[in-house]
């Protein structure tokens, strides 16, 4: 299956090409995207980086929190510069590492991972109907 990729230019690893493959974090359904990479000796797409971090945090269905920091240097400009997202004013601070908070397009999320977004989204659907019951008891 061919990927749609993007330029990733990474302080640390140089440029190349990567994928995103759109998930849900299982502890509180929170958006979790991973960064995949083909490596020389390849022909598929393997995991390279997180670009999401589970921080416990109560976000929107296209909230998260990115890696921009150390050799993640770049993150934030490859969601920006590829309009995945946009970056929100608050910024997740944890020891000497910043993690800035984005509302990503899902609709723009779509176009590299459709079945992905997908599946996030009804996760997330499942799990606003049961807070709902819950409310409503």
């Amino acid at each position: 299956m061919d990927r749609k990729t993007l330029r990733f230019d990474s302080e640390y690893y140089g440029n190349y090409d990567v994928a995103l493959e759109v998930d849900t974090c299982t502890s509180d359904n929170s958006l979790y995207i991973c960064l995949l990479a083909k490596y020389e000796d390849s022909t598929n797409f393997e995991p390279h980086a997180n670009l999401t971090i589970d921080l416990g945090k109560d976000l929107k269905p296209n909230e998260a929190f990115i890696y921009a920091y150390g050799s993640d240097k770049g993150m934030l400009e490859l969601v920006v510069n590829n309009r995945l997202g946009k970056e929100l004013p608050e910024i997740a601070r944890i020891d000497l590492k910043r993690y800035p908070k984005i509302a990503f397009d899902m609709e723009r999320l779509k176009e590299f991972d459709p079945e992905g977004v997908k599946k996030h989204l009804k996760k997330h659907e499942k799990s606003f109907n049961k807070k709902q019951k819950e409310y409503e008891r």
